[in-house]
């Protein structure tokens, strides 16, 4: 396994770096740049379709794999691989039309939702069951599909509304994907570690070139696709199809991209504004209207998402009803995140 991993990790890296470069220029050589707008930040056109070097990573890590580890790769195909890659086509797809032409927000809705209906009926991923550090299962019945479906989405979305920076979106996978590798092991889940190893390991590759100032952006193609597959990914730490409250390891580790995507959702509602429109008033907006630089904003995130992953871990870790002690730290760093966007949102 040891071996596995490392030649995973390393042919991860060195992929992504070769195809990021590559990427930049054939963006450059077709056009195909992020043009600046009023929403956008960058004041200078930008190579896009960036993600596109690590999702080519992903799926030759994969077909490398059958050839060189051919009994490992097929433990991993029992754990629905082959799902999450049919899924992922249409994300891709998706992603990569809305970076050239420009999509709706009801027509990338609805891929990822029938995305989602793949995964649940065609190849039965879903969450099913709750169960409690207390013990005993609770079964979700009729909510199990919205649930799944709330989850794959509210993901996706979430991370794609997080890559609003220079290397934010790609640095909060690194890190997040590094603690869910781990707590995968932790699981058993040998196979669904190893992906996110790959995840983490492509993401420091582009950073080389995502970091501020960017070289190339990862583009929706690469956020939609991140954000499908850690999510898709996450339901795999636990059981097939009984999700215990270990699920919270990944919304813990993910809390920043959720809490910002739930609060710009529930703030436009109260503006009544439409929730699915952008704008400039999301977590990593604010933090720079008060005044850090981009970097600054970039690096603070990474650090907020660091201490949420070893939280996350250590719930992962505790026994029973002790893991719930770590709700309410959970919970305080959310009130005074929130309080504190507050603030220097009004004193701007």
């Amino acid at each position: 396994m040891k071996t596995i991993l490392i030649t995973a990790s390393i042919s991860a890296f060195i992929l992504t770096y070769i195809f990021s470069y590559i990427m930049i220029h054939i963006a450059e050589r077709y056009s195909l740049y992020d043009v600046p707008d009023g929403r956008k930040l960058h004041k200078h056109p930008v190579p896009t379709l960036g993600g596109l070097s690590f999702i080519a990573t992903f799926y030759i890590m994969i077909g490398g794999g059958f050839i060189i580890y051919p009994d490992f790769v097929s433990q991993i195909l029992s754990h629905n691989l082959t799902a999450l890659v049919v899924s992922q086509l249409l994300i891709v797809g998706v992603g990569i039309y809305d970076d050239i032409r420009g999509l709706s927000a009801p027509v990338k809705f609805s891929v990822q939702i029938i995305s989602s209906l793949i995964l649940m009926y065609i190849f039965d991923l879903s969450v099913r069951m709750l169960t409690s550090p207390f013990g005993g299962e609770i079964s979700l019945g009729i909510f199990s599909v919205p649930i799944t479906i709330l989850w794959l989405v509210g993901i996706t979305n979430a991370i794609n509304l997080l890559d609003g920076l220079d290397g934010l979106a790609a640095g909060v996978i690194l890190i997040s994907s590094l603690s869910l590798s781990l707590a995968s092991f932790y699981q058993g889940q040998d196979g669904v570690a190893v992906l996110f190893m790959i995840l983490a390991f492509s993401m420091l590759a582009f950073l080389k070139f995502n970091f501020y100032k960017a070289k190339i952006f990862m583009g929706n193609t690469g956020s939609l696709f991140l954000g499908f597959t850690v999510a898709t990914l996450s339901l795999l730490i636990s059981r097939k199809t009984t999700v215990s409250l270990a699920l919270l390891v990944p919304i813990i580790s993910l809390g920043i991209p959720i809490l910002d995507t739930s609060i710009s959702f529930f703030r436009r509602v109260s503006e009544k504004k439409n929730p699915f429109i952008g704008d400039k008033n999301h977590i990593h907006h604010i933090l720079l209207k008060s005044g850090l630089s981009h970097p600054h904003v970039v690096i603070l995130i990474y650090l907020i998402t660091f201490l949420l992953s070893i939280i996350s871990l250590t719930f992962m870790v505790m026994p029973g009803r002790y893991s719930l002690l770590i709700l309410p730290i959970v919970a305080v760093i959310i009130i005074i995140t929130m309080v504190s966007l507050r603030f220097l949102e009004r004193g701007k």
